[in-house]
């Protein structure tokens, strides 16, 4: 080979890289920024900027022209190495001084800005801001100090009063508490949470009955909070309500026999008949509405089994049954709130029932409360230690928070219990798999096979952990194993197209994610990802179209945005600002965290020379990947008096790379198993100054916990090539030649340009005393048309029969 052509309109990055360096000139089109001009930039940055067409006309031309002088290119060929060599592109010490300095202007920037704030607390809401930091910082004194000021000025200014009770809760001093949330609730009686914090208090006082008389008055004025059911439940747990005597009926035994056989026989409409033929002589029979209320459950008519079942439970308070089967009525119905209340009711008749705390803790789980949760599993296994699925619900709880410890030890005892139940060794499975164990989390899914051989959801996880561990091939027989089973699982059918991608077989991945949709039309995992692997093709417009469909059907699934975004950098008829504004769409959708925001720590400005200033490299890359020639240069030349740093590394597997990587490296954290929230307090905790994304809108990337704002200063750079779309992300790093002046409209950080060049590559440690192969791969189908300027520089240099371009 003599020339090379790059590719457009996302020129290439390595492979241009290794061509120079192999003494090959390449020819690029300057295209949108950035990902456009990533070959001019590193043109320049070699000293050939000449070799950068401003068009399509002058791309073939510069190509042609190359070709013209064979002895001038001959030595342009014999000189390439040794001029990549003394660029800018190979001073791994200067790019890396050059890259700090700029890391320490942008952190030197936001102290700035910081430290000119006002520090004076002028307004009542300064004092209620300054109040609240010291109440989170438990200095509880300085907080009631400056309630007790705003009440001088405002006596009747309700959130002091309030404030100052709920300081007074957590000193461990209720009756303090109770004057100051009743004058708030005389106040401002609109405001919930302060009668939530009033009847609380209350109870805390031993004024249960009162409390609770307080919160049904509450109730019916229209109070309405998702913790008032955890309120009465804490509160009826304070005291007995009234019983109910049982009461007798005249009912022959044969007739009531005759009830139960029927039902027992699941004649459901016969029993209907015959439960409302006795309850026409006796309304008040029990036993009469419970059969009537199952038989009623068992057609199906479960809106016309509430009020009978009802029924049932005022006239048999004590009847366990009917409390469960109401409340599974609720479940099934999407009313939480109401199964909630029903497992409540039962508990204050029989509260030592091991099955309602049960019943209680999984919908509470449901809701997202989980304290309360683990409290009625908690509950349920002190009153029955044999309650296996208590251990297993209870342990996936404590995984969902991250408490992997104390999920294992609930699967362990749960496994101990009923050696021969397949749910808690699954369940472990998916905690090791999430840990990163994936030996152990095979064991474990081989074991549940043992004891399940039908369990296809473990022979589906099964494939996934060997995947995850690259052994793709046996991966594939697992899922193959469970479509033979049951040739419509759908999960094995996705699992299998993303294993095949991986492998290259694209159209086999491409055939298995049809077949699935054809299952299941408005699967969205599985529309995003045969856009994925139909991008690998080259078949971008199909690509797109599968991709948006999945952003229509759930526009809350990220990964199906990041994966349109990926997709729209390669397309060829976009234009810049049409590409950006789908990035600003996403910025619109995803760009403000759901919840509330923990500001990043504010400290006072170090001295670097004592205090180094903490960087945090976010990358699921920290292993062999085109990254590495960028990335290692740079963590291998830190200045680590000045720097410490920090890899959060979202990956299962480590390779011989991670090992090198790790030596950089000063503070090694997984993440995989952290979600948003958790991530973020880990990188508030560490008190990082400058938050690093590498990856932007590639796979497994963490592009919504920046959102979380846990670090004072944020940057994005390196691997995606272009914008996040997050201004939640303070900046972009770029140099002139990506991002030209008058370009950053097209960017939703700002743009920090640093001296060109902003790339570069290790190769010359990579290729000392190495022999380099050559294997051609392209994202465009062999059965697809090569693009027209390759067509036309082949026919001018080519003259003859008409060429194909194929």
């Amino acid at each position: 080979m003599d020339i090379g052509l790059d590719c457009f309109p996302h020129n290439s990055g390595t492979t241009l890289f290794e061509h120079l360096y192999m003494g090959i000139p390449y020819i690029t089109l300057k295209d949108r920024p950035s990902v456009g001009r990533l070959g001019c930039a590193i043109l320049a940055g070699v000293g050939h900027p000449e070799w950068a067409a401003e068009n399509e006309e002058e791309y073939i031309e510069k190509a042609v022209q190359l070709t013209g002088n064979l002895d001038r290119l001959s030595r342009i060929r014999s000189g390439l190495r040794k001029e990549m060599e003394n660029s800018p592109l190979m001073d791994e010490v200067g790019f890396t001084a050059k890259v700090e300095n700029a890391y320490i202007h942008m952190f030197d920037k936001w102290y700035s800005r910081k430290n000119n704030a006002k520090s004076e607390i002028n307004t009542l809401e300064d004092q209620f801001r300054t109040a609240e930091e010291f109440f989170a910082e438990n200095e509880y004194d300085l907080a009631g100090n400056i309630y007790m000021d705003i009440l001088k000025n405002a006596p009747d200014n309700p959130h002091a009063h309030y404030r100052l009770g709920s300081l007074a809760v957590v000193l461990g001093q209720p009756e303090t508490a109770l004057p100051y949330f009743q004058k708030a609730v005389d106040l401002a009686p609109e405001q919930g949470q302060y009668w939530l914090s009033y009847i609380d208090a209350l109870d805390e006082c031993g004024n249960s009955e009162t409390a609770m008389e307080l919160l049904e008055m509450a109730v019916q004025a229209g109070l309405s909070d998702n913790s008032i059911s955890d309120l009465r439940q804490k509160i009826a747990g304070n005291f007995s309500g009234p019983s109910v005597e049982d009461k007798k009926f005249e009912i022959d035994p044969d007739e009531e026999k005759q009830l139960i056989t029927l039902f027992q026989q699941e004649k459901y409409a016969e029993c209907e008949d015959y439960a409302r033929t006795l309850l026409k002589r006796c309304p008040e029979y029990p036993l009469g509405c419970k059969a009537l209320g199952l038989a009623l459950h068992g057609e199906k008519k479960s809106e016309e089994a509430i009020p009978v079942l009802q029924k049932a439970i005022s006239l048999a308070p004590k009847d366990l049954e009917l409390y469960h089967l109401l409340a599974e009525i609720y479940i099934r119905a999407g009313q939480l709130t109401k199964a909630e209340e029903c497992y409540l009711d039962s508990l204050r008749h029989l509260p030592q029932a091991a099955e309602s705390w049960f019943g209680l803790a999984i919908v509470q789980a449901e809701q997202d409360r989980n304290e309360m949760a683990k409290s009625s599993y908690l509950k349920s296994l002190e009153l029955n230690p044999n309650l296996t699925d208590a251990y297993v619900n209870l342990g996936n709880l404590f995984q969902r928070e991250g408490d992997s410890t104390k999920a294992e030890e609930c699967f362990i005892k749960a496994q101990h219990i009923a050696c021969d139940y397949a749910a808690p060794f699954f369940n472990h499975a998916n905690l090791m798999r999430e840990q990163g164990h994936l030996n152990e989390a095979e064991k474990l899914y081989l074991k549940t096979i043992e004891i399940d051989p039908n369990h296809l959801q473990a022979y589906s996880n099964l494939g996934i952990t060997l995947q995850l561990r690259g052994r793709l091939q046996d991966a594939e027989k697992w899922y193959e194993k469970a479509l033979h089973i049951r040739p419509d699982f759908i999960e094995a059918l996705i699992n299998s197209g993303a294993c095949l991608k991986e492998q290259g077989y694209y159209r086999k991945s491409e055939n298995r994610y049809k077949s699935a949709l054809k299952i299941q039309p408005d699967f969205t995992l599985c529309l995003s990802n045969l856009g994925s692997v139909l991008k690998e093709q080259g078949k971008i417009e199909e690509a797109e179209f599968y991709l948006r469909k999945a952003v229509e059907l759930n526009p809350d699934f990220s990964e199906a945005h990041s994966n349109l975004l990926f997709l729209l950098n390669y397309h060829p008829d976009k234009t810049p600002e049409e590409i950006f504004a789908e990035y600003h769409r996403y910025n619109q959708k995803f760009g403000t965290p759901r919840d509330p925001v923990q500001p990043a720590p504010l400290r006072t400005r170090r001295d670097l020379k004592k205090h180094p200033l903490k960087l945090g490299y976010v990358s699921p890359q920290f292993k062999r990947h085109s990254t590495l020639h960028f990335l290692e240069p740079l963590l291998a030349n830190h200045d680590r008096d000045t720097f410490e740093i920090f890899a959060y590394a979202e990956q299962t597997e480590e390779d011989e790379y991670s090992k090198r990587y790790r030596s950089y490296i000063d503070h090694w954290i997984p993440t995989v198993n952290l979600n948003d929230d958790q991530l973020a307090a880990r990188i508030r905790n560490d008190e990082i100054d400058i938050l690093i994304d590498i990856a932007g809108h590639t796979a497994h990337n963490r592009l919504l916990m920046f959102t979380r704002k846990p670090a004072p200063v944020s940057l994005h750079w390196l691997d995606f090539g272009y914008t996040t779309g997050l201004t939640a992300i303070d900046y972009y790093v770029a140099d002139e030649a990506i991002v030209p002046t008058g370009t950053d409209h097209l960017f939703s950080e700002k743009i920090w340009r640093v001296e060109p060049p902003v790339l570069l590559t290790d190769l010359l440690k990579r290729w000392e005393k190495s022999v380099y192969y050559r294997h051609w791969k392209t994202s465009i189908s062999p059965l697809e048309p090569l693009p027209v300027p390759y067509v036309l520089i082949i026919e001018q240099l080519m003259p003859g029969p008409k060429f194909s371009g194929r």
